[in-house]
This record gives structure tokens, C-alpha cells and sequence, in this order.
């Protein structure tokens, strides 16, 4: 799919992307029942300005997953640079951390701007989280996106709610939503983002072409049901992306990683011809598979714990000293030589 139609992208923490007019979960930690442990990151700069990103634990609890834009962002000349991050993960058992930036790393690939790609971090989280996703390693779904059977994900995170014209006061960041899409395209970095539009249910603001639900031969249309002005109605629709959901999953069956959400773009198709979540724009999501072998590098990597670090430090300390007896001795020797 070119995106030559696209007028507009934009990312990073002040538009900061991604999940728009997605549903508020009444219970912040429940989705049908099960727990969903989407964290909420709420990142420090040097000056002491705040942002808010959502991430997913993996990797047995013991990394987050989070977009590269969260944590080092220049697009269109910004200069983000984030410090320090509060992990949080609300449940059950809820989880707590606090985390500074040696704790976190980017692709190699990310240069700070959205358009280049890569736009994929992983924080080390100083405990294991009680709950964590799994990662999507082989494309689950791919062969049928572009298809009327598009691959049908769940789209989550801590942003802005609402529908266009976002009533930050009304629905404000930093409450978990979700809602559900379909990936309706590869993007133009080969095989590295996904991307799904925000259908209403008319052919005018069908950005991408496809029906907006998941067709399979002998069965009825497969809408997502979405409340989408949060009067307690909901619609057959789907589910976009908006400010402080950046770095959230698109999950597949419910706990398996797919996508990492990374920008938004508006399209001919766009009510407004405004970035704000209103039907007709374009969410691009990292896939997760194109960068599953560099995940798996960087999470199952040794990392020294605590004692094994000690230990080795107390053994420099003693050949440091033992060092420094034998240059003592040398001298000793020299002088009586002399």
C-alpha cells in the first residue's frame, strides 16, 4: 500500500499518538473478564516536563515493550528526551516501578523520527511484572491482510478518548481503553508497520479501501461493537489511536503482542482534515514480528544479578590489592639491590 494519498504524519509525546475513541475499560485492568496488563508510563524529562505512554510487559514480566518515541523523539525538530519513566500496572496485584534511562533501549535503527521506522524500545523493569504478553514471532495473520479476512486485533492503551475533536477534560490520558480494528495493510517500510484506518461504516471515510470488518465466507460480517461518543450505545465500528496511547500492544487473541502503536496519519478520507482521531485517519502500528529476533536478543541476554555482581566486584577489589603488595615488594627489592 504507498502512501503517496497521506497528507500528514505526526508522533511523539505531545501529539503523542496513538489510541483514539477507544472504549474506557470499567475495570482498568479487566477486558471480558480476563486481565489485561497494559502498563502506563509516565516519562520525565531533564526540565521536569511529563509525558504519558503506555507499554507491555513481556518476557516472563521482566521487560516492557514500548515505542522508541516515547523515550527519544526529534521528529519535526523536536528534542524529547526522556530521564526517567513510573511503570505502572493496574490489577489485582498491582506493580509499581521506577526506572531511569539505563534501564531502556532502542532499535539501532531508530533516529528519533517516526518516518524512518524502528520506532521499538524495551525497558528493563527492576522486578518481574505479576502479568505479561507474549510476543507474535511469525506474523499470526499477515497472509490475509489486504483481504476482506483481515487479521482482527484488539487496540490498547493509556491516551486521549473520544471521537475527533478529543475533550482531553471529558477524556483525558491516562485511563486504559480498548477497542477493536483489523490490520488492513503493510506499510511502506518494508515489512516493519502495519496499518489499520478508522471506518465509520461509509464508504467516505473508508481511508484504506477495505470493508472494516472481518468477512468470512458462510458467516455474517464481523464487526467491533464501539461506544464511540461514551453515551453507554455502541456501534459496529472500529478503534483508533490518540495521544499517550504510543507504545501500547495491538494484541492478538488477547495476549499475544502484534503491534507497538507508533503514529497516526490523516488521509483525503479524514472528516476534518485535522490529527485527532476522527474517522477516516490511519493508525501505523511497529510490527512486532519484523523485530522479534532482536527482542529475544536483547531480553534473554545474561544480566548479572545482585549477588554474582558483588561478588565480582569484591574479586577486583582483591587483585587490585594484591597488585599494588606486589609493586610494593618490587620497590622494596630495588632499594636493597641498590
Amino acid at each position: 500500500m504507498k502512501l503517496h494519498r497521506l497528507a500528514s504524519a505526526a508522533a511523539g509525546l505531545a501529539l503523542a499518538l496513538p489510541a483514539a475513541a477507544l472504549v474506557t475499560v470499567d475495570a482498568p485492568y479487566l477486558y471480558e473478564g480476563a486481565p489485561l496488563p497494559v502498563a502506563r508510563l509516565t516519562l520525565e524529562n531533564a526540565a521536569g516536563q511529563q509525558a504519558i505512554c503506555s507499554g507491555s510487559p513481556i518476557a516472563d514480566g521482566r521487560w516492557l515493550l514500548t515505542a522508541a518515541h516515547c523515550l527519544k523523539d526529534t521528529y519535526q525538530n523536536r528534542n524529547w528526551f526522556a530521564q526517567s519513566a513510573v511503570v505502572e500496572i493496574f490489577g489485582s496485584t498491582p506493580y509499581t516501578a521506577q526506572v531511569d534511562d539505563s534501564a531502556w533501549q532502542w532499535h539501532s535503527g531508530w533516529t528519533g523520527s517516526i518516518l524512518g521506522g524502528h520506532d521499538i524500545a524495551l525497558i528493563r523493569l527492576p522486578s518481574a511484572a505479576p502479568l505479561s504478553f507474549t510476543i507474535d514471532r511469525s506474523g499470526l495473520g499477515d497472509p490475509w491482510i489486504g483481504t476482506t479476512t483481515p487479521l482482527s486485533v484488539l487496540v490498547a492503551g493509556y491516551g486521549i478518548g473520544g471521537q475527533g475533536g478529543q475533550d482531553e477534560a471529558a477524556y483525558p490520558e491516562g485511563m486504559l481503553r480498548v477497542g477493536g480494528n483489523h490490520y488492513d495493510a503493510f506499510g511502506t517500510i518494508p515489512g516493519s508497520t502495519y496499518l489499520f484506518d478508522f471506518d465509520d461504516g461509509s464508504s467516505d471515510r473508508n481511508a484504506l479501501g477495505l470493508p472494516g470488518y472481518s468477512q468470512v465466507p458462510g458467516y455474517p460480517p464481523s464487526y467491533d461493537l464501539v461506544d464511540w461518543d461514551f453515551d453507554g450505545h455502541h456501534a459496529w465500528a472500529e478503534a483508533m489511536l490518540a495521544p499517550g496511547d504510543s507504545g501500547g500492544p495491538t494484541l492478538v487473541e488477547m495476549f499475544i503482542v502484534a503491534g507497538v502503536h507508533s503514529y497516526q496519519m490523516w488521509d483525503p478520507a479524514d472528516a476534518d482534515r485535522e490529527l485527532n482521531s476522527s474517522f477516516g485517519e490511519i493508525g501505523v502500528d511497529t510490527r512486532v514480528a519484523y523485530f522479534a529476533s532482536w527482542i529475544d536478543q536483547v531480553t534473554m541476554a545474561p544480566v548479572p544479578e545482585a549477588p554474582s555482581l558483588a561478588l565480582m566486584l569484591a574479586g577486583l577489589t582483591g587483585i587490585v590489592a594484591l597488585r599494588r603488595q606486589r609493586r610494593a615488594r618490587g620497590r622494596q627489592a630495588g632499594a636493597e639491590l641498590a
